[in-house]
């Protein structure tokens, strides 16, 4: 979709993917969204509005490897928030884990601190896409736990349509200048990582931390990064090799090596 903006793509996908489930919804009753939850479903919609305008954008100006790395780092914030704000305790090698995952994201942004490049502005907005996904798992973790995955995803989703309505009419963007194909790449993104891939997120929250779940995506890296080399012929930087290399590893940790000592209570810093 080279011809549509960041905005245009982001809004279409939710939206789509929020009129399937009310679709859904209307022909197997789901039931309602408790009064209580309303708020940190609007305040995660906005966030989740922000955070596929802020990817979209990444992809269009950085390279799909940065974009797909860089957006990925959600565990960094939700750990960072769990420690800092919830004050949950963890391991010291979560602690060593969060270093090298940031210094791999240093590493590919090319430790440069020249910001007005096309690429590094790129990379700056899929940090800010980790960091707004991060806070919507947070709320989702809470929210979750008495609301089932399909009457939280359809309102989730709806309000990241409403929030990107308003920036696109901010922007001047054209919401309907299509074509049939462009749709149909719409249709896809709603259904498939829309509905299905963010739905098994928003489903798995219930039962794992936000540090996990934020995690999933990674391999989204690793498929993205390659396809693109083969698509569109686009080569993996060797910063980006080796940065994301270092990030990929700290991020693995923090899934697979900490999940038992995650919330212990005498866990050490």
């Amino acid at each position: 979709l080279p011809d549509i903006t960041a905005v245009v793509i982001a809004f279409w996908r939710m939206g789509l993917a929020s009129l399937f489930l009310w679709v859904y919804s209307g022909f197997n009753n789901q039931g309602k969204l408790k009064p209580s939850w309303r708020l940190p479903v609007i305040i995660a919609g906005i966030f989740l509005g922000f955070h596929f305008a802020f990817f979209f954008s990444a992809v269009k100006l950085t390279k799909i490897s940065n974009a797909t790395l860089l957006g990925t780092t959600a565990p960094l914030f939700t750990l960072f928030i769990e420690m800092f704000f919830m004050k949950r305790r963890f391991p010291l090698i979560t602690i060593f884990a969060i270093f090298i995952s940031i210094l791999g994201a240093v590493i590919v942004h090319g430790f440069s601190m020249d910001f007005s490049s096309e690429d590094a502005k790129g990379n700056l907005l899929a940090v800010a896409c980790s960091a707004c996904i991060a806070l919507v798992f947070l709320i989702a973790e809470k929210v979750r736990k008495t609301t089932s995955t399909i009457i939280y995803s359809r309102h989730l989703f709806m309000i990241a349509a409403m929030t990107l309505i308003i920036l696109s009419l901010i922007r001047g963007d054209r919401l309907f200048s299509f074509s049939g194909t462009d749709f149909i790449f719409f249709l896809l993104l709603g259904f498939f990582p829309s509905i299905l891939g963010h739905g098994i997120l928003n489903y798995s929250i219930k039962f794992l931390p936000p540090s996990v779940v934020s995690s999933v995506p990674l391999g989204e890296t690793i498929i993205a990064s390659t396809a693109a080399y083969f698509i569109f012929f686009e080569p993996i930087p060797l910063n980006t090799a080796i940065g994301g290399t270092l990030t990929l590893t700290g991020l693995f940790i923090l899934n697979f090596r900490n999940r038992g000592a995650r919330f212990s209570s005498d866990a050490r810093l």
